[in-house]
């Protein structure tokens, strides 16, 4: 059993690539070099340790599409780390 912390962090990167989820229909999953991370008061800060690495963000296809997401550009949110470097976005910021 994994346990799972409540966190959150307001995240800063370049989305690298952006592909459909074979386990989640509707979702895709962002590749985003994290640039940097900052806390989100009130919560513990995960993503500070991934910070330069390449993660995977899930959202669904539909919010890409809106929020015209694609390869090469910025990528701001603030996010929650499931498990490993996989994340999900809580909100977006600017």
């Amino acid at each position: 059993m994994v346990n799972i912390i409540e966190n959150k962090a307001k995240i800063k990167g370049t989305i690298k690539d952006i592909e459909k989820t074979s386990s989640m229909q509707g979702y895709c999953e962002l590749r985003v070099k994290l640039d940097k991370s900052e806390n989100v008061e009130g919560y513990p800060n995960l993503a500070k340790a991934d910070e330069g690495s390449v993660i995977l963000i899930t959202m669904h296809s539909e919010e890409i599409a809106m929020r015209n997401l694609e390869e090469g550009k910025s990528f701001h949110a603030i996010v929650k780390k499931v498990f490993g470097q996989k994340y999900f976005v809580d909100s977006f910021s600017k």
